[in-house]
This record gives C-alpha cells, structure tokens and sequence, in this order.
C-alpha cells in the first residue's frame, strides 16, 4: 500500500521502529485515515503502536503472523489480534512455523 504523505511515511517508519513516543505525537496530532494506519500497521510489531492503530482504523488483516515471533511481545501481541477478532484459523499453522 503506498501513502502519498510524508506523514504517513512517518507514521510507517515509526511503526515499523518501533517508536511510540513519534506513533503517538503523529496520531494525536494529524489526521489519518485507515489506509494509513493499515499501511502503517503491516510492519508493525510493538503490541502498544500496533493497538494504537487498530484503533485509529487499521484493519487487522494485514499483520503478518510470521513477524508475530519477533515482538518483544508475542503473546500479548496475539491476544490483542484476537481482542481485534484476527481469523487465525486461515494461517494459524505460520505461529508454529
């Protein structure tokens, strides 16, 4: 998914780094729409940024489940998919991979 913004590009690297302190400035003080926070959430992987922008709108399908081992978090970044109603049945056989 490409974003035309330069804020949205922000939002992307400082989701994908990880960055909470940036994720949160850019969210409470810009306007976002679910595609960037979707685009934004494809590489995220801290539990805090990524429940931050499924609450801005992201849609929760596109979190890879192979990138779910190498959060700081794994287990809490899962029950937060599934608080988010995640399908794991579809790809449920990656966690183990």
């Amino acid at each position: 998914m490409l974003l035309t913004s330069e804020v949205g590009r922000k939002l992307l690297y400082a989701s994908r780094d990880g960055d909470v302190a940036v994720v949160s400035h850019l969210l409470a003080n810009h306007s976002f729409d679910a595609d960037d926070a979707t685009a934004a959430l494809g590489s995220a992987l801290d539990p805090t940024i990524v429940r931050m922008l499924l609450q801005h709108g992201a849609d929760v399908k596109v979190v890879p489940l192979r990138m779910i081992p190498l959060s700081d978090a794994p287990g809490e970044l899962v029950r937060l998919l599934a608080e988010h109603k995640y399908d794991f049945k579809s790809d449920g056989h990656c966690i183990l991979q």
